[in-house]
């Protein structure tokens, strides 16, 4: 079954939805029956997923950007996170915290109440 017309980069299964990011610059959202329910446009391919169901919370890596939406995929904040692709990205909720890696060798810890750096 092709969902996309590229590459698919990453893939998450969410509250009844699988999500899937690629490399066409969407995210498409599909219920178990694999029907696309709702899509979301990049300017670029979407290479890493999270979701936080505790924050609701979807956390993107757009190469070296992390793009963060709410439970309803309205856009929050864009963040310039690193420069290089990102290859993790992980919620950790206790702290209301991201992690991400990238290829330019760096973890970095943000603070998703003031979208910045720790």
């Amino acid at each position: 079954m092709i969902i996309h017309e590229n590459r698919i980069y990453s893939t998450i299964f969410v509250n009844e939805f699988i999500m899937t990011g690629s490399s066409d610059c969407t995210i498409k959202i599909m219920d178990q029956n694999f029907q696309v329910v709702h899509t979301v446009k990049h300017k670029t391919a979407v290479i890493m997923l999270v979701y936080s169901a505790k924050l609701r919370m979807l956390a993107t890596g757009v190469f070296s950007d992390i793009i963060l939406y709410d439970s309803n995929f309205e856009l929050q904040k864009q963040i310039m996170a690193h420069n290089d692709m990102i290859t993790g990205l992980v919620f950790i909720d206790k702290h209301s915290l991201l992690v991400s890696s990238s290829l330019d060798r760096q973890v970095i810890v943000w603070c998703l109440k003031k979208y910045k750096k720790l």
